[in-house]
């Protein structure tokens, strides 16, 4: 393997973080910085990250974009350390090909992209000889994708601006601001010496590092001048930092330039806001003292001076280099400026000097004439200018506008009044019209606005600031937007899922989903009442399964689980708990009943006898079925024990009993009128009647009798189920069922092979119901459970009373007074 290979293995490029250039591993976020490598998003300007430059510089993200180029932060895998590379890409001279990633210049724009790479190779090359602790250090600089690039050390802190923006007021204090620009003037100083000039400080060409140590960057306006030879590719402007010379192709530039910048940046840094325009105060504009602005802010004089002198319009009245302006900044005597060069004078003949006077005078002439056609040329665009402000082409069409011709006539005449207030009013419409954006809140034209006032004033710093602040608002706000269609469109899903749930009867994974929207959005309206559904329908089924204890238990303490304080629930659970008890107490009396009744304990003796036990269960359970019909057996068993008993006073001490337990006993009943019944009258025989003598006729043949079979002999059940039957039908023809219900259930337990009865039985049971459905129909919910009650107690597992009870039981209201007990006191 060679020393390439070993150096491409050695950048891993797919595990390095875009950011910080640290080995992340495979994790999309950086643990080393945070930064999040799927936000980001490519530039169809910018080289993709990864790309390898030279097999040695891994690109990594977009640090900024100026006019002349773009910075990415970059790994370089010979020194392994963290580099930022600066590409040659001025955006209106070239393009990129998004296939092979080459720089490819615009059409007609060849000569100019050629010219502006030799001159960006060239600033590279000196750049890379000074070695100065306030100026970025170049480290390599070479040419690849049809292009050139800069390597130049990492600077690790922040950008003036935003040191700027922290401030109180958004200014510093001259101490502060003191100690970002002299150091600055030092390195500027060192680069003037080599005869290059930076032409475009600035806020954001100044780095502050960790330690405070300010740092000059980006030299893309930077030009190698040597004597008047030197020619510029564009013009570097920056309004409020740009002197006037700037504003002209033919402007004489020099230290001068970059000392007005240094004033203009250190009158920002003191007042919070930048001088006007050189244009501006060309057209009247007025630069307002410091002292005026901050006369808090405790300057000294010297200082005011040093600025207000730095800031002259015209350069010759300015500091003539760094080195005076810097002495006059902290108070020191001001260096000598250099002396200007006098051109000696020599003795001219006279006839030369005729003909050279000649030669003046049609020059002249000459002069004359082209300026006036020239103010003829400017008085016609200005005318054109008007014309297009009168017909709203400020910026459109293309070369037919109100500030294209305003251009045309700065570019002949950069001082001319009438084309600076002009382009001074269209920034002012423009800002009009952001304002009124801004106060209406309508972001867009606000935008719209500001993108218009920088083709005006491209490289104001505040527009820029605000632009930038802008953009990244509105990508937040995209991001922010984004975010939140997906949370909401994850939450619909979910909702919709809890809902199908619901509708399923998965009632616990309904609840799990809607747990989970509350725990993304605690006020979620549509979750908490989704919750809230549930709820009640727990509560409901818990009702509905009165009649299966497994699956009420199960019901109510799954709903418990997941609505420990729901006051419905909590309720059936201390209702069914009492339930549980006053059942348990009720198992142990019927086990205590029917082993009293076994023993023949049926009344007596008195606290310790079966009656009493089935009246103490009624008082717990008025309606208590096996209560009731243990009541009615021990009525039976009274009628059985009185129908077996011979002696009259005994029958009728028995039958007395039985009917002190159910009053209404027929059986009972048909004993006691037998007894209370007179005993039939004795009937004399008739007297022999006389009769005259008749003659005997002679006897007729013998007639042989058949003798018919005998009648089969019935046992006494028998003859008592016979006498329970008609008894029975007897009250079923007059419409009294209760009697007829209490003789065929009394034959059943007798005789259960009695078909008869029990098609009796259900008849009575199928009335019962059609009572309770009229009742139900009539909405007398109470009369209705009465009829289910009666029903029931025949079948206690008819399957349609059942369900007509849960009907009723639904219906009824929690204030209807409940069913009156029934208990029987015996009266012996």
């Amino acid at each position: 393997m060679n020393v390439v290979q070993q150096v491409i293995r050695q950048l891993t490029p797919e595990s390095r973080c875009l950011n910080c250039m640290q080995d992340k591993g495979t994790a999309p976020c950086c643990p080393y910085c945070g930064y999040d490598e799927r936000q980001h998003k490519n530039h169809p300007l910018y080289l993709k990250p990864r790309t390898l430059l030279k097999n040695q510089y891994l690109i990594g993200k977009c640090l900024g974009q100026g006019g002349f180029g773009i910075t990415y932060t970059a790994f370089d895998g010979w020194l392994q350390k963290k580099v930022a590379i600066k590409e040659y890409l001025p955006a209106t001279l070239a393009t990129r090909d998004m296939v092979t990633a080459t720089v490819i210049p615009i059409k007609k724009q060849e000569t100019a992209f050629q010219q502006g790479l030799r001159l960006f190779i060239e600033e590279a090359r000196h750049l890379a000889r000074f070695d100065h602790p306030h100026i970025v250090r170049v480290i390599h600089f070479f040419e690849a994708q049809q292009t050139g690039y800069m390597v130049m050390e990492y600077l690790d802190g922040e950008n003036l601006t935003d040191v700027l923006l922290k401030q109180d007021k958004h200014r510093l204090p001259i101490a502060h601001a003191l100690q970002i620009i002299l150091p600055i003037l030092d390195a500027l100083d060192t680069v003037h010496h080599q005869q290059l000039y930076h032409r475009d400080i600035s806020l954001q060409n100044i780095r502050i590092l960790k330690d405070g140590t300010p740092i000059l960057i980006d030299f893309g306006a930077a030009r190698h001048v040597v004597g008047e030879n030197s020619q510029t590719l564009d013009l570097v402007l920056k309004h409020g930092y740009s002197p006037i010379e700037q504003y002209s192709g033919r402007g004489k530039i020099g230290a001068w330039t970059d000392i007005y910048a240094c004033g203009a940046l250190l009158y920002l840094l003191l007042t919070g806001r930048l001088p006007p325009a050189a244009t501006d105060r060309l057209a009247g504009d007025h630069l307002l003292p410091l002292s005026q602005l901050v006369p808090d802010a405790n300057i000294p004089a010297g200082v005011l001076d040093a600025i207000t002198r730095a800031l002259a319009l015209q350069h010759t009245q300015r500091f003539q280099t760094v080195r005076q302006f810097k002495a006059a900044l902290q108070g020191q005597p001001i260096p000598e400026e250099l002396p200007v060069p006098v051109v000696k004078q020599t003795s001219i003949r006279w006839p030369i000097l005729a003909m050279i006077v000649l030669g003046l005078v049609s020059s002249a002439g000459l002069f004359l004439y082209a300026r006036y056609e020239r103010e003829q040329q400017l008085a016609q665009w200005l005318q054109q200018a008007e014309f297009d402000w009168q017909q709203g082409r400020l910026l459109s069409p293309e070369g037919e506008n109100a500030y294209a011709r305003y251009q045309k006539i700065l570019q002949r005449d950069p001082e001319h009044p009438a084309a600076l207030s002009g382009v001074k009013q269209l920034l002012r419409y423009y800002q009009h019209q952001a304002e009124q954006a801004y106060n209406k809140q309508q972001w867009e034209q606000v935008a719209q606005a500001i993108q218009q006032e920088l083709i005006v004033s491209p490289n104001d710093e505040i527009l820029l600031h605000w632009q930038n602040q802008w953009q990244q608002q509105r990508d937040q706000q995209v991001t922010e937007a984004q975010k939140q269609h997906d949370r909401d469109v994850q939450l619909s899903q979910m909702l919709q899922q809890a809902r199908q749930a619901v509708a399923l009867s998965q009632l616990s994974e309904a609840v799990q989903l809607y747990q989970q929207l509350l725990t993304a959005y605690p006020e979620h309206v549509a979750a908490t009442e989704g919750l809230q559904e549930i709820a009640t329908r727990y509560e409901t089924l818990v009702r509905e399964h009165a009649l299966d204890p497994a699956a009420q238990l199960f019901f109510l303490e799954e709903g418990l689980r997941w609505f420990p304080h729901h006051v419905g629930l909590l309720a059936l659970q201390q209702q069914q708990q009492q339930q549980q008890e006053t059942q348990q107490q009720i198992d142990l009396l019927l086990k205590q009943a029917e082993q009293h009744r076994q023993a023949h304990r049926l009344t007596e003796p008195v606290g310790n006898n079966a009656y009493e036990l089935y009246q103490r269960i009624l008082q717990l359970q008025p309606r208590h079925t096996e209560a009731l019909t243990g009541i009615q057996r021990l009525a039976d068993h009274y009628e059985q024990l009185a129908r077996q008993e011979n002696r009259i006073a005994r029958r009728r001490t028995l039958i007395d009993k039985g009917l002190a337990l159910v009053p209404n006993h027929m059986g009972l009943q048909q004993l006691q009128q037998q007894l209370s019944a007179p005993p039939p009258p004795p009937q004399n025989p008739p007297p022999p009647a006389v009769t005259a003598p008749v003659e005997t006729p002679p006897p007729a043949p013998a007639v042989v009798d058949i003798e018919k079979p005998p009648a089969p002999q019935l046992t006494p059940q028998q003859q008592w189920i016979q006498e329970l039957i008609q008894q029975g039908n007897q009250a079923f023809a007059l419409g009294q069922y209760d009697i007829a219900t209490e003789r065929y259930q009394q034959i059943l337990r007798l005789d259960p092979q009695q078909p008869a009865v029990s098609r009796k039985l259900t008849r009575i049971v199928q009335y019962y119901q059609q009572q309770a459905e009229l009742a139900k129909e009539q909405r007398r919910w109470q009369e209705g459970l009465n009829w289910i009650h009666k029903g029931l107690s025949i079948q206690p597992n008819h399957t349609g009373l059942l369900t007509l009870r849960v009907e009723l039981e639904a219906g009824l209201k929690p204030n209807d007074p409940p069913p009156k007990s029934v208990i029987f006191t015996p009266t012996f």
